[in-house]
């Protein structure tokens, strides 16, 4: 619970809104941006306060893990379980 709240009042951390995805409707999702890192833009964490689950990602600016189809990153794919092997994709 510490760990939550000191990322939920500190100001370097947003609040990310705009995922609309079914598999991620437990979670609060918050992201931290640096512009000093040449491989990693974005990390994630990841907030189910029902499951007291946590969980941390991290992105370049060529992925997104929130994109759900033909994409290996996709994160939904690691919370639910789906992605048991390194090719797992999601097709529409």
């Amino acid at each position: 619970e510490s760990v939550y709240l000191s990322i939920k009042e500190d100001e370097t951390w947003n609040l990310k809104t705009d995922l609309d995805d079914p598999l991620l409707n437990n979670f609060e999702c918050y992201q931290y941006t640096t512009y000093d890192l040449d491989i990693i833009r974005n990390i994630y964490i990841l907030v189910n306060k029902i499951n007291n689950k946590m969980i941390y990602a991290a992105e370049s600016s060529r992925i997104n893990i929130f994109s759900k189809y033909n994409n290996s990153y996709y994160i939904g794919a690691f919370i639910n379980g789906d992605r048991t092997n390194p090719y797992f994709l999601y097709k529409e």
